[in-house]
């Protein structure tokens, strides 16, 4: 409900299974939501600057999901370290559910 999707192809297994889907899915906001927690737990909520991601599966219940983030740049701007992340959410199959990629500014120390 946090998204304002509410189309029944996720929560209405008779109405996902006649649309051709094995299943009720995920939504893509949620798959987001376990990247977005990953980000803010590593670098801290006030620190990022931009985070966007891109769907490219569905995830399905019963999946295992996997988020990495890897550090693709480092700068320094006004006081601060910037790190540009690479991010990924991947099932338990190694399938790609998510990527995306998020900007944090870090305080020196």
């Amino acid at each position: 409900g946090a998204s304002g999707d509410f189309n029944p192809l996720h929560v209405v297994e008779p109405y996902a299974k006649n649309a051709g889907n094995d299943s009720v899915f995920g939504h893509g906001m949620l798959t987001a939501g376990y990247a977005s927690r990953m980000v803010t737990e590593w670098v801290g909520l006030a620190n990022v600057q931009q985070f966007k991601t891109r769907f490219i599966a569905k995830l399905w219940p019963g999946d295992t999901l996997t988020v990495t983030g890897e550090i693709v740049d480092k700068s320094e701007e006004d006081g601060s370290v910037v790190v540009d992340v690479k991010l990924e959410v991947t099932n338990q199959d190694d399938d790609v559910l998510l990527t995306g990629t998020a900007s944090a500014a870090l305080p020196e120390k």
